[in-house]
C-alpha cells in the first residue's frame, strides 16, 4: 500500500549489541527517518470491557513494545549508520544526516481513543515512572514482562536524551505516534511520494 503511493520503504534486519533486530518499515525523506513498527495485537474482549490488567497487557503488547523497538532503532541510528540486511540479502545503509526521527507504533486493528497522540504521550509518560504489581498469579508473569520493558524503555530514553545533549525541555515521546492500519490508509489519501 505504501509503495503504491510512491513511497520507497525499507525493511530488514541488523545486528547491535550482540543481538539481532528487525525494522518493520523505514521511510526516508529529506528531513526525516520514519520507523513504523507493526503489531497484530488487538484489544481483547476483557480489555474492551474495562479489566485493568487485560488493558495494561494489551497496551504493553502493542504500544509499549512497538515504541521500544522504534526507539532502539533510533538509538542505533544516532550512534552511526544503521545497516539493514534486506530480504533479498542486499544491504541498505541509513544515515541520520541531521534528520529528525519519527516513530510510529502501528496496530492492525483500531484501539479507539487510545490512539490519540496526547493520550499516547500521557500513557507512556506515566508508565515511565511506575512499576506495576499484581496479586493475580494468572497475569503476574506478564506484569513482570511489562515492568522489564518499561525499565528498558527508560534506559533507551536516557541514552537518547544524553545523545541529544541532555536538553532541559526533553520530551521522550514528542516524535511518537500510535495509529492503526485503517488510520494509516486514511492518511495516505492524496499521498504520491514520501515527502
Amino acid at each position: 500500500e505504501l509503495q503504491g503511493h510512491g513511497l520507497t520503504v525499507s525493511t530488514g534486519k541488523y545486528k547491535a549489541g550482540g543481538k539481532d533486530w528487525e525494522c518493520d518499515i523505514v521511510i526516508e525523506t529529506a528531513k526525516r527517518v520514519i520507523f513504523l513498527e507493526i503489531k497484530k495485537k488487538s484489544l481483547t474482549r476483557a480489555a474492551r470491557a474495562g479489566m485493568e490488567s487485560a488493558l495494561l497487557i494489551d497496551i504493553a503488547a502493542s504500544l509499549v513494545s512497538s515504541t521500544l523497538q522504534a526507539m532502539r532503532h533510533e538509538e542505533q541510528l544516532r550512534q552511526g549508520p544503521l545497516v539493514l540486511t534486506l530480504k533479498d540479502g542486499t544491504l541498505h545503509t541509513i544515515n541520520l544526516d541531521g534528520r529528525e526521527v519519527e516513530r510510529f507504533a502501528v496496530t492492525l486493528h483500531d484501539y479507539g481513543g487510545f490512539q490519540d497522540r496526547l493520550l499516547l504521550q500521557a500513557i507512556l509518560g506515566v508508565q515511565m515512572r511506575l512499576q506495576f504489581s499484581t496479586d493475580d498469579s494468572g497475569v503476574k508473569k506478564k506484569i513482570e514482562q511489562i515492568n522489564n520493558a518499561m525499565m528498558e524503555l527508560r534506559q533507551v530514553n536516557k541514552n537518547l536524551w544524553m545523545a541529544a545533549g541532555s536538553p532541559s525541555a526533553w520530551s521522550p515521546f514528542k516524535s511518537s505516534w500510535f495509529l492503526s492500519v485503517p488510520q494509516i490508509l486514511i492518511l495516505l489519501d492524496g499521498v504520491t511520494c514520501a515527502e
